[in-house]
């Protein structure tokens, strides 16, 4: 179906600009003042088309939901039975990691404050949970939980009630680290 190939594509672009975003975030403060003085890094529009293209594809989900059928390729952005109960858990997990990690010590950098842990992991030495909140409480709904090293990462966002992004693989690095915690 041709909004089934829309989806896909849109979803593609999402991605893509996430990966950009993350690059931008880790790259040096120095490098990042650099690019941003000749308008080389443009963190707010790439963000701002990042949620447009995110806003479109929740309406699809929508959409597409109260027509009951289902093309959502590997379901991992929403939890699929829609109810209540099942959106607090993901939330509430985001929420503590959240909490947990402005508890740290934290980077500033020109538009966000990078909180970060480091959690090794058995294939990733490097590997560090951190949370970009942005300054600006304007684009509050724009923080995300990052997961990985600067070769590999998975992230996660909170819109809404919602938990949105590479749920599975972040939910399970989320309660490995409370359970290495205990």
């Amino acid at each position: 179906m041709f909004e089934s190939n829309d989806k896909e594509m849109l979803q593609v672009m999402v991605d893509s600009l996430s990966k950009y975003l993350k690059a931008a975030g880790r790259i040096s403060k120095q490098r990042f003042d650099e690019l941003s003085e000749y308008n080389g890094l443009l963190w707010l529009e790439i963000t701002k088309q990042k949620e447009i293209l995110e806003n479109i594809l929740a309406r699809l989900d929508s959409e597409v939901g109260s027509d009951g059928e289902n093309v959502t390729g590997e379901g991992n952005n929403k939890d699929s039975n829609g109810s209540n109960g099942s959106v607090n858990g993901p939330l509430k997990l985001y929420e503590q990691m959240v909490d947990y990690l402005k508890k740290q010590n934290f980077t500033e950098l020109h538009w966000v404050r990078v909180y970060s842990v480091k959690f090794p992991q058995q294939d990733f030495n490097d590997f560090e949970i951190k949370y970009f909140e942005h300054k600006d409480l304007l684009q509050e709904d724009k923080n995300y939980l990052l997961f990985g090293n600067a070769s590999k990462n998975y992230v996660l966002r909170r819109m809404g009630n919602e938990i949105v992004g590479d749920t599975n693989r972040c939910f399970e690095y989320i309660l490995s680290f409370w359970n290495q915690l205990k």
